[in-house]
């Protein structure tokens, strides 16, 4: 509000991205990769990530997004007993 009392709206400069939608997506990474493993099975995804880890350099830095971590372990055994 101004000093005539006529209420101004001023544009916000910064633009971001929410951070929940960033969360969600990790989140939904991390399930995909999970269910992934549970589908293949621990032999078939390993070989899958030594075949991507063998290739260019685009598919090196997806076999080093997709290789299995604690967290996707443990939603792979999650997600093995909808799968089985």
């Amino acid at each position: 509000m101004d000093r005539s009392g006529l209420i101004t709206i001023q544009p916000t400069t910064r633009v971001r991205l929410p951070q929940l939608t960033l969360l969600s997506v990790l989140c939904g990474f991390f399930v995909f990769k999970g269910c992934l493993l549970a589908a293949l099975g621990d032999s078939v995804y390993a070989e899958k990530l030594a075949l991507l880890d063998a290739g260019t350099v685009v598919e090196r830095i997806g076999a080093f997004a997709m290789q299995s971590d604690p967290l996707t372990t443990l939603i792979a055994s999650l997600a093995r007993t909808f799968i089985a």
